[in-house]
């Protein structure tokens, strides 16, 4: 040691012993506060710890240059780094990133710092820009797309979507305005009153017929696009019908009526009237018996008692006879029988019986 009580006292190292316990690529010197140099350009580290070869590859420096895989670290003394030749099928010696014709290379990935670039070459979608045409707004009508295979490049547009033609001047498609292909745009129109019609509305890619029109209370039925024909209204007088019958809007000309039947319990037409139907008309009781009507709704008739002397149900009645008992000594009938018209006188004699369906008014 060496000094005064005042400084201080630092070893001493010589260099000459193992070059002073520095690297072997740097300087050992006896200054006391740095005895090792500096590691030479292309290493990395330090004199007293170690000097190391630096990768120029390790930094990602070279995912900027190079394909992936493609990078070589440039030995030390030497700096930097080489790209290694690119791929079969590539070109450019730095980024091999010239493809074929036709091909495109894909997109480079960032992820943080560093870029990693995919060189690999895959066809050009030549529709992925939606080149061909398409309608405004929500280019529900649109050409179709095919993609030029490679090594071809390009797309090819189809023709252009029903209702549309192609532009003559440029390229794209233009609406057909389909109501001035023909008259009235083939929509409806009256033969007899002249006016009378249903109108074309043109609309992108078609065209379609207003609906058939309604005039004084009278409709037309049907479509424009297949024909109106004269229909009736019901909403005036229930449609002129029978106020017991529905009135059906339609077309006289194919329904042959537009008022229904007429209930049960009534005769006539909807379109005329409907009224009772007499249930006695036929004169269905027995001749003499009353007859009542049963009034609609209700159907039929109601036959009243048969006459005196008849038994039945008023629509169909029959002669009652009479059972007697002969007595031996006044006649040789015994338990005989004997009709009410030949023994109007004898069945005050007689002891007899009549029926008994038979009321007793008929004996």
């Amino acid at each position: 040691m060496r000094g005064s009580l005042d400084t201080y006292c630092l070893p001493i190292t010589s260099c000459e012993n193992n070059n002073g316990g520095c690297d072997i690529l740097t300087e050992c010197s006896n200054d006391a506060e740095q005895m090792c140099g500096e590691c030479p350009e292309g290493y990395a580290g330090s004199g007293a710890t170690g000097c190391v070869d630096e990768d120029g590859c390790q930094t990602g420096r070279c995912i900027d240059g190079c394909y992936v895989g493609g990078c070589v670290d440039v030995v030390a003394p030497g700096t930097g780094y080489v790209c290694a030749p690119c791929p079969p099928g590539m070109t450019d010696g730095v980024v091999c990133g010239t493809c074929p014709n036709g091909l495109e290379m894909l997109p480079s990935i960032v992820l943080g710092e560093f870029t990693i670039a995919q060189q690999r070459c895959v066809e050009v979608d030549g529709c992925a820009s939606q080149p061909c045409w398409r309608s405004d707004g929500d280019g529900r009508f649109a050409q179709t797309c095919e993609d030029v295979p490679a090594p071809g490049t390009g797309r090819i547009c189809g023709e252009c979507p029903q209702g549309f033609r192609a532009a003559a001047a440029e390229e794209g498609c233009i609406d057909i305005d389909e109501c001035q292909e023909q008259p009235n745009g083939g929509c409806w129109s009256s033969s007899d009153l002249p006016g009378l019609r249903t109108s074309c509305v043109n609309v992108p890619g078609a065209a379609y017929c207003t609906a058939c029109p309604k005039v004084a209370g009278k409709s037309f039925l049907g479509t424009g696009e297949t024909g109106c024909l004269p229909g009736i209204s019901c909403d005036v007088d229930n449609g002129n019908c029978d106020r017991l019958v529905a009135c059906n809007p339609g077309s006289v000309a194919s329904t042959g009526s537009h008022c229904g039947q007429c209930p049960a319990g009534y005769s006539g037409t909807g379109d005329t009237v409907c009224v009772d139907e007499d249930g006695c008309a036929q004169d269905p009781c027995f001749p003499g018996v009353e007859c009542v009507d049963v009034l609609a709704p209700g159907v039929g008739r109601t036959c009243q008692s048969c006459p005196e002397g008849y038994r039945g149900d008023g629509a169909s009645c029959e002669l009652c006879t009479l059972l007697i008992h002969m007595d031996p000594a006044m006649s040789t009938l015994v338990n005989g029988t004997v009709k009410r018209s030949d023994v109007n006188q004898l069945a005050a004699a007689f002891n007899g019986l009549n029926e008994p369906d038979c009321i007793l008014s008929q004996v």
